[in-house]
């Protein structure tokens, strides 16, 4: 990843963090990932265990064939 794109994804967590804390009246945790090939790179308003430990419940859901998580 550039450090175009590093940039661009702190920008954008702003965004999304002003969107997602209007609409919810509440702050919302979010996480932002983007890959490119094998590298990847992520920016979030939550510590990295918050992270791990949302992203976790995602795949666990998905395995278990779960329909509730949108893309």
């Amino acid at each position: 990843m550039t450090k175009d794109v590093t940039g661009a994804m702190q920008g954008i967590a702003r965004a999304i963090s002003q969107t997602l804390d209007s609409a919810g009246g509440q702050q919302m945790g979010f996480v932002l990932i983007c890959f490119d090939g094998p590298a990847a790179q992520y920016v979030s308003n939550c510590d990295r265990r918050e992270v791990a430990h949302a992203i976790q419940q995602m795949i666990d859901s998905w395995a278990a064939g779960s329909q509730n998580t949108k893309h």
